[in-house]
């Protein structure tokens, strides 16, 4: 069920509330302007080792909740949504972050109106060049819609039939093998679900699984796709605001879901850590996270092999926090996180850094 913190707390400011703005806005610096004005110019495209500060999230003020997808023809990551809760409302911005340069352009998007909405999931539809954006919340309620973003056109379009519910903090994971991406967890008025949806991005139809073992009901859980297997693997998440928070790991091998025993030493109960996977060195990255008493400013890696977890120590790291947008660029080996909101105190942030692990 959701929590008053969840659900009825959260208000939208005048200017947050109505549809996307026309133009397009470079908000790649603090001291950023409108328009194009060097909008291709490679800043510095390498990545420092360790914690490095880099651009701020988009917009001028805080921004969490949210996502990025990382569009691998262009090299870019794409944003949608999100809450700029205290200092804003719930989002249907679009944004489209370029490491190289780094500086987000805010995209004019066309089609379908999207709805507001924040915890969400989404995912890179590579064949297609499509981002699947999936379930969520907007300021009262569950969004139950699924939409996709042609990257060629910039048009948004509904996807219609049978869409997963009561998805807010959802996953997705695009899985090669079976050219689907699948959608799962989240949670609606009657609780957390277990249900793991394919969605066909050439039928552009959702249809629900029926795996022998399921992952348990849960949201906000941090997932990831090992590449040379294409199982998907997810770690923690919350099945009951305040109450219950997990620690496990579940993974899913194409038909079933599975529960191996991951290491003693491990990340504490959590949900909505910055994630990513760094298909190099084969390592899940996971840092932050909330219980919603406490946030967290750890670092771990995983085996997906031997789901052996190793905490790391680096200095320079961001300030405790969950809800981050988060993703890894495999161009330069690095995780980029992007602002975050703290439950504890009520704060949200909107700093940008880059992890490159040693």
């Amino acid at each position: 069920m959701f929590s008053s913190g969840e659900l009825g707390t959260v208000m939208v400011s005048a200017r947050d509330a109505g549809a996307q703005d026309a133009g397009l806005t470079d908000a790649g610096a603090p001291d950023a302007g409108e328009g194009d004005a060097g909008m291709d110019e490679i800043v510095d495209a390498s990545v420092p080792s360790g914690w490095a500060k880099t651009t701020n999230s988009p917009g001028t003020t805080s921004l969490w909740g949210t996502l990025l997808a990382y569009d691998s023809l262009e090299q870019a990551f794409i944003l949608h949504g999100g809450n700029r809760y205290p200092f804003g409302g719930v989002m249907n911005e679009t944004w489209r972050f370029v490491p190289a340069t780094r500086r987000w352009r805010k995209l004019t998007t066309t089609g379908a109106t999207m709805p507001r909405r924040y915890c969400h999931c989404t995912a890179f539809l590579p064949a297609q060049r499509q981002v699947l954006v999936a379930g969520g919340r907007d300021d009262n309620a569950t969004v139950d819609t699924a939409y996709t973003l042609d990257l060629a056109t910039l048009a948004w379009t509904k996807v219609e039939g049978t869409v997963p519910t009561g998805a807010i903090g959802c996953n997705a994971e695009w899985v090669p093998s079976m050219g689907r991406a699948l959608v799962m967890g989240g949670e609606g008025f009657a609780g957390v679900n277990e249900k793991t949806w394919a969605y066909d991005p050439v039928a552009r139809t959702f249809t629900e699984l029926m795996p022998t073992a399921r992952f348990g009901g849960r949201r906000d859980a941090m997932s990831m796709i090992d590449p040379t297997n294409d199982h998907v693997v997810l770690f923690g998440g919350a099945q009951r605001i305040m109450r219950t928070y997990l620690n496990d790991v579940r993974v899913f091998d194409g038909t079933t879901w599975s529960a191996p025993t991951p290491s003693m030493t491990r990340p504490s109960p959590r949900r909505y850590s910055a994630a990513g996977f760094d298909p190099t060195t084969r390592r899940f990255i996971l840092f932050g996270g909330t219980n919603d008493a406490d946030e967290y400013d750890d670092l771990w890696t995983m085996n997906p092999t031997t789901y052996e977890f190793t905490q790391v120590m680096l200095s320079g790291a961001p300030s405790p926090r969950a809800f981050t947008a988060s993703g890894f660029d495999p161009v330069n080996g690095a995780l980029w996180i992007f602002g975050g909101y703290s439950p504890g105190s009520d704060n949200a942030f909107m700093d940008g850094y880059t992890l490159k692990l040693p």
